[in-house]
């Protein structure tokens, strides 16, 4: 069973990780109920309670599992409860896998002390904010979860209450890397030149890509300062840098490349099936993230 509040409609990482998650095991003849807050549901999945999530607008939060979770975790058998992190729900769902002795894998997704700085600048809502995350998701995560994971293990010894009594493990990474490489040099050719064609850039740009949502947490603005530095440092140079995605910062860096005069191209939000090319054809890429997955 996974608990998650991120469907496969939204698009970010998480959803589109346990998107193909979900599907693999499936395949491999698991059986895999999904609790979600996702409007398009199969046959194995099941809605949760939720609202929009104010800080993103795009997004839902689960807010109760809902009393079909609570039929079916006590009238079935389950080898683990996969809660995906972060949420508000680990009240609602680990002392009762505990009491039936279901083993919980806890995956810790984003940094949230990272987040509250990034979108709260008083010092009192984010104090409040800390406090309650600390209620509502460390103290029953660490009394009750039994493996916990993250991205790394610096991030796990951040998220990881110190009374925590749980095993502690790192998430390896989804990234099929084969589909970002090209045996034939020509291939990659002719995607650069196709690519660059719809991009307005030229094929002998040394082109920098960041495939993001364009929001504070995601750290664009410092890449644009150090991009800026490489730009006046190599201006010899035909850098280019393309940022694919969109959110709410998204203004707010267009004002700063139009100010500064930078080569940024917006590309905006892109299906998932067309970046492979787009990474293949590039130079370099920026992590999407600074705190995440």
């Amino acid at each position: 069973m996974i608990i998650n509040d991120y469907s496969p409609e939204e698009t970010h990482g998480i959803s589109v990780h346990f998107l193909h998650l979900v599907r693999r095991l499936r395949e491999r003849g698991h059986t895999v109920v999904v609790f979600t807050t996702s409007k398009q549901l199969d046959s194995s999945s099941h809605r949760m309670w939720s609202i929009t999530n104010v800080y993103n607008p795009g997004n839902r939060m689960g807010v109760f599992p809902g009393f079909r979770f609570y039929q079916r975790l006590f009238t079935e058998h389950w080898d683990l409860i996969h809660v995906v992190y972060p949420t508000v729900l680990p009240w609602f769902v680990l002392p009762f896998a505990a009491a039936r002795s279901i083993p919980t894998y806890c995956s810790h997704h984003v940094d949230l002390t990272f987040y509250n700085k990034a979108y709260n600048s008083h010092s009192c809502v984010a104090k409040c904010l800390e406090n309650a995350a600390a209620c509502c998701i460390y103290v029953p995560t660490g009394c009750f979860g039994t493996t916990h994971a993250a991205p790394t293990y610096a991030a796990m010894r951040k998220e990881k209450p110190r009374y925590c009594r749980g095993y502690v493990d790192f998430i390896p990474t989804s990234i099929d890397k084969s589909r970002f490489f090209l045996k034939e040099e020509t291939e990659r050719a002719a995607e650069r030149a196709e690519f660059c064609a719809s991009a307005k850039l030229r094929t002998d740009d040394l082109i920098v890509l960041m495939v993001s949502r364009l929001a504070p947490e995601k750290g664009q603005e410092e890449v644009l300062q150090a991009f800026d530095k490489l730009v006046q440092l190599q201006k010899d140079r035909p850098w280019q840098l393309v940022l694919v995605g969109d959110g709410p910062s998204r203004s707010k860096l267009e004002s700063i490349v139009e100010k500064k005069r930078l080569p940024v191209t917006f590309l905006g939000m892109l299906p998932n099936e067309t970046l492979p090319p787009i990474y293949r054809s590039v130079d370099c890429f920026v992590t999407c993230s600074m705190s995440e997955t």
